[in-house]
């Protein structure tokens, strides 16, 4: 039962080693008196000197940021002890939290932490834990404390909240397939009532095998896994568009330390980023096939091929892909950019087009002064070359953003220029029918290339749409054309051009 109801073990108040204990263990579904006999121990043995009482605890323990460092936590128990299974051990407060009611539950608990930490972190330390209350086996945990002795002890509470909210979402997912596809570990948080201060440390299960991160809090993902990516897409359709779960990390799909975003910017500690990380993720996702199964709204982005990643049911996958093809669709941006590129009227017949030259490369450096002083702005940039498209990541927050991505593309005497349109993402939020900005534009005509060298590099000014009027803003570009050489016959004489991998070193 829980601790307030037992009438011992308050917050407020140091257990003593030889006072009877009394408390329901949730696994075990009794009352007892924590006597000696209970765990096979004679009163004769308590009398040994090694289990007389202990001194207090603050003679015992080290401050929260040293909590770990008891000289008796985790030692050798002396060979003349028959039964070592409390050497060691400590009481503590469990409290979990579930995240339907809102609310903390308390249950007491006997702990047994290693003295030093098998795995540390940039911020935390992890150290080997067991559960007393669940017996000699299958009761390995991880006890994790953070590094730094100020850090408030909410951020435990925050934390476990969040995967334990997390937790719930992926039982939805789940119910979706009829069967569990993901979990997020049971966690909860331990205070450790014995000790001076009565610190707190976050408690998990311990799982085995290779940890993997499947996307973070920002823009990136693995795109090799769309159970992970589709997951997140769910969390934010789930929710009625009020959070997006992300970070996702873990063993298989048993994942842990997920991110919360919510709208309000509510909860969910310091890597909360609101709308921003919403907006973060979605303008990155490319919906998969688990999406689809679901029947998530797409994003932005072109769907991926039904065969990329974590593959369906064999015969829904052929299914959909016999309704409709997919990843040949183009982003709200790339539709935009085509139909600004239309209202230009620009040349459709090249001038001073070498035949040599049938291949581009383009490299999206950066840009500069696209707002005001101490404005920033969320920033993608389309790039076209007669019916081709390419499209960058968005870079959040900056006036002056740097993508540094290359896009190939084909050439002939059919296309004279290319066009660059640069937009703006920080009014989209997420919602249908909201649309990105235009901030400007720039067309670069091939005959003004100077790529004498090999490439052409420069900075482009942008101009205004639909003024087509200069600005003060820039884009730098490199630009580098050359001959795409089919792959010879063996014995063949090899041709004069160098080949990509060669040419390709000069946009490095």
């Amino acid at each position: 039962s829980a601790v307030e109801a037992t009438g011992v073990a308050s917050e407020d108040r140091t257990w003593s080693r030889t006072e009877q204990w009394t408390m329901q263990f949730p696994y075990g579904g009794q009352h007892f008196g924590m006597q000696p006999q209970i765990f096979g121990m004679q009163p004769q043995i308590m009398q040994q000197p090694q289990y007389a009482a202990r001194a207090p605890a603050q003679a015992r323990y080290a401050p929260q940021h040293a909590v770990l460092s008891s000289p008796h936590v985790g030692a050798s128990p002396s060979p003349n002890v028959a039964d070592d299974f409390l050497a060691g051990s400590e009481k503590a407060v469990r409290k979990e939290y579930d995240p339907e009611t809102k609310k903390w539950k308390k249950y007491a608990t006997v702990l047994k932490l290693d003295r030093r930490p098998f795995a540390e972190g940039s911020m935390r330390s992890a150290f080997l834990m067991r559960d007393l209350t669940k017996g000699e086996t299958a009761n390995e945990f991880v006890a994790k404390m953070s590094k730094d002795p100020n850090e408030h002890r909410q951020v435990y509470y925050d934390d476990v909240a969040m995967q334990m909210q997390a937790k719930s979402y992926a039982v939805k997912f789940n119910d979706r397939f009829g069967k569990k596809v993901v979990d997020f570990l049971v966690c909860y948080v331990a205070e450790l009532v014995e000790r001076p201060g009565k610190p707190v440390i976050g408690v998990e299960q311990r799982i085995h095998g290779n940890y993997v991160k499947y996307n973070n809090n920002w823009d990136w993902n693995d795109e090799r896994r769309n159970t992970p990516q589709a997951f997140s897409h769910f969390s934010w359709e789930e929710s009625g568009h009020k959070l997006l779960i992300c970070d996702l990390q873990g063993v298989g799909d048993s994942w842990t330390d997920p991110q919360i975003h919510s709208v309000d910017q509510r909860g969910y500690g310091k890597g909360n980023m609101g709308m921003r990380g919403i907006r973060a993720f979605l303008n990155n996702h490319r919906c998969n096939g688990i999406c689809k199964a679901l029947k998530l709204p797409q994003t932005s982005k072109p769907a991926k091929s039904l065969s990329d990643g974590t593959r369906l049911n064999v015969k829904e996958a052929a299914k959909m892909e016999a309704e409709e093809e997919a990843g040949n669709e183009l982003t709200r941006t790339q539709r935009k950019a085509e139909q600004l590129k239309l209202s230009l009227n620009l040349p459709a017949v090249a001038a001073n087009i070498s035949a040599s030259s049938n291949r581009l490369v383009v490299q999206v450096c950066k840009a500069r002064g696209l707002l005001g002083r101490g404005e920033t702005c969320d920033t993608s940039v389309t790039v076209m070359c007669g019916t081709q498209n390419g499209e960058t990541r968005v870079v959040y927050g900056s006036a002056n953003p740097e993508w540094q991505q290359r896009f190939q593309m084909a050439l002939d005497t059919t296309v004279a220029n290319l066009v660059a349109v640069v937009f703006d993402w920080s009014s989209v939020d997420g919602q249908e029918g909201t649309e990105p900005a235009i901030l400007g534009m720039v067309t670069v005509p091939f005959s003004q290339l100077k790529d004498d060298m090999g490439f052409d590099e420069r900075e482009w000014p942008l101009m205004e749409y639909p003024s087509n009027r200069p600005t003060d803003a820039t884009i730098a570009l490199k630009i580098l054309r050359y001959q795409n050489v089919p792959k010879m016959a063996a014995g063949a004489a090899a041709p004069s051009s160098a080949p990509l991998v060669e040419i390709l070193k000069y946009l490095n």
